[in-house]
């Protein structure tokens, strides 16, 4: 029995980081779905062209260049879904955080939610989260809570 209040204080100590990453990811994914219809709808590149009729007539071949290259490419839904699975993991990671499991996990989606605008919507506030997440991750009686 002396393992469970060790079990609680971890618990308590990692409830806000677990529950803040989770967040991000969540935020993260519904941005990157959004982001995904929007490329595979021709959203921004329809925008695109409108700002390229609003140029001077030697700029608008150029805009026109750019995005026959961005069609051709692909580029933006790849990203997207790179950086979707990024959030999912994120949200894994935060789950296992929270339910005490799988440490390595829970520290690599304390590490990915630090990156800047790859898993989230909030970059500014996935830094210090994960800094926080980190700093009680590597506490050794968080640490140790962990099966």
């Amino acid at each position: 029995m002396p393992s469970a209040p060790s079990n609680a204080g971890a618990r308590d100590a990692l409830n806000l980081p677990s529950l803040f990453i989770i967040i991000l990811g969540a935020l993260g994914a519904v941005l990157f779905l959004f982001s995904m219809v929007n490329e595979a709808s021709g959203g921004s590149m329809r925008m695109a062209q409108a700002l390229a009729e609003s140029l001077p007539p030697d700029q608008q071949e150029r805009i026109r260049q750019i995005i026959a290259m961005q069609k051709s490419a692909g580029s933006g839904i790849f990203s997207s879904i790179i950086c979707l699975a990024f959030a999912g993991f994120t949200i894994f990671a935060g789950l296992q955080m929270r339910s005490l499991k799988n440490w390595g996990v829970a520290l690599a989606g304390a590490i990915l939610v630090m990156i800047p605008c790859s898993t989230n919507c909030c970059c500014c506030l996935g830094i210090p989260i994960g800094i926080w997440a980190l700093l009680t991750l590597t506490k050794p009686e968080v640490k140790s809570a962990f099966s």
